[in-house]
């Protein structure tokens, strides 16, 4: 019980107000597909999915993996592995009735198809289901196979750094802005026991010590009390965090310490233009824990800025990466394989909405806690 407080609390403080009257990134969308992802490349068809061919000479897709969990604004690699020859790829979405994403990949072999979903700041749905179907140069479309995906919760910002993978191993993501700071699973953001003791002092009225810890306090609480910090708006509480924590934030921090979570992806917000400086941001990834033993790690970095992509001054966004089996480092500050930089600008940041974008809000209490454990635990094993 003594979690429910702190459950609480944290899923309020994560959760972003919207503001109805800001820029929302699919408000402008010509197809309901769109709202889903997009693929760099890719024609949008605004049609039904073609049907599968019964030839015998259709391409036949062996397997397709992708990740099931995803987050708004952030990615979800897709390989797709065929016995026979293909000239294109069709992406759609197994509830929508019309529209769907042809394209022939980048990264194409004879019998593979790699490419990257970048998801939408504001997905429509908890969960969807993806459909994949390859086409040869004969216009026959193999049979369809599917990937459930569910999104987890998460959050945009004026800027937004996120990294998924494909393996159950434990990646970290790291910023560093112009002044030095590096968020990761080791700076958070969220100074969780400072927020806390400041938020109840002032909404009940106490005088607990900065610094003291969640079960001193909670054992010192009437439930009357309880119950009136658990009524709490997410603006109320909100705006606490900001105002003692600017800067970035880690906002998902997934297989932490190997404690798989099936999650593989990570999250790094600056919620407002006032949580940034002007200036370079670096962005690492390291591969902090080898949970799996073997296998090749796949994973993809894309940055947004006011949710459009953010154009680098070193490599390329999305920035697509591989880690080996065996190189994990157990890395901490100044950790991890540098992937890009960017420069966001003085101008920037004075044209910058003042407000966040809006996220999805959420229902999966529990991941929050265990999130917060997980990044504890590391922390103590280091």
């Amino acid at each position: 019980m003594k979690w429910k407080l702190v459950i609480a609390v944290l899923l309020i403080g994560l959760m972003v107000a919207c503001d109805e009257s800001g820029d929302n990134p699919g408000e402008n969308q010509s197809s309901a597909l769109s709202n889903y992802f997009s693929i760099e490349g890719a024609e949008l068809v605004s049609a039904k999915l073609p049907e599968a061919s019964v030839s015998t000479t259709a391409p036949v897709i062996q397997s397709v993996s992708g990740n099931n969990s995803v987050i708004n604004g952030g990615t979800n690699r897709i390989s797709i592995e065929s016995n026979s020859e293909y000239s294109k790829v069709i992406v759609g979405v197994k509830e929508l009735t019309s529209g769907y994403y042809e394209f022939t990949p980048e990264l194409k072999s004879t019998y593979v198809a790699a490419f990257v979903l970048q998801m939408s700041t504001e997905l429509p749905q908890e969960s969807f289901v993806l459909v994949f179907a390859l086409v040869n140069a004969s216009g026959e479309v193999s049979q369809y196979r599917e990937i459930n995906v569910a999104l987890v919760e998460s959050q945009v910002g004026a800027l937004q750094v996120s990294c998924s993978w494909d393996l159950l191993n434990d990646i970290d993501l790291h910023v560093v802005n112009p002044e030095g700071v590096e968020v990761y699973y080791g700076n958070t953001g969220y100074d969780y026991g400072f927020d806390y003791v400041e938020l109840v002092n002032h909404y009940l009225g106490l005088n607990f010590e900065a610094g003291t810890s969640y079960d001193d306090i909670y054992t010192s609480l009437t439930e009357a009390q309880i119950d009136e910090l658990d009524n709490l708006t997410p603006s109320q509480v909100n705006q606490f965090r900001l105002d003692s924590t600017p800067g970035g934030n880690l906002d998902v921090d997934s297989n932490a310490d190997c404690d798989i979570d099936h999650i593989n992806n990570e999250n790094i917000i600056y919620p407002t233009k006032a949580d940034m400086v002007a200036g370079e941001y670096i962005v690492r990834v390291d591969f902090y824990s080898d949970c799996v033993g073997s296998g090749q790690t796949n994973y993809t970095v894309l940055a947004r800025y006011n949710g459009a992509l953010i154009q680098p001054s070193s490599s390329t966004n999305p920035y697509d990466g591989i880690f080996n089996a065996g190189e994990q480092d157990y890395g901490g500050s100044g950790s991890g394989v540098e992937v890009m930089r960017f420069t966001i600008t003085e101008d920037q940041l004075k044209s910058a909405s003042t407000e966040k974008i809006c996220a999805f809000e959420f229902n999966n209490k529990s991941n929050i806690a265990t999130n917060t454990i997980n990044r504890i635990n590391k922390m103590k094993n280091r």
